[in-house]
């Protein structure tokens, strides 16, 4: 009866967190991020957090998306 009611419960976790490659994605689409500089660099190193992938969703915009991208790099540095 046990195993029957743990898996017939839903999980509780309902949206999965965006991985490396989701935010990666949104960030090589600017040329100051293209793939092989040191911004693109800088943000996979940014994105080795999970809170960070996670909070970097939040905005709406990727104008915005970018800018809290910039501001956690330098707080890197």
């Amino acid at each position: 009866d046990v195993l029957l009611t743990r898996s017939t419960q839903p999980s509780r976790q309902t949206t999965q967190s965006p991985t490396t490659e989701d935010c990666m994605a949104i960030v090589s689409t600017l040329p100051v991020f293209e793939e092989g500089s040191i911004g693109y660099l800088e943000a996979l190193e940014v994105f080795l957090k999970k809170p960070t992938r996670q909070n970097f969703m939040v905005p709406k915009t990727n104008e915005t998306k970018m800018e809290f991208l910039k501001r956690l790099i330098e707080k890197e540095k």
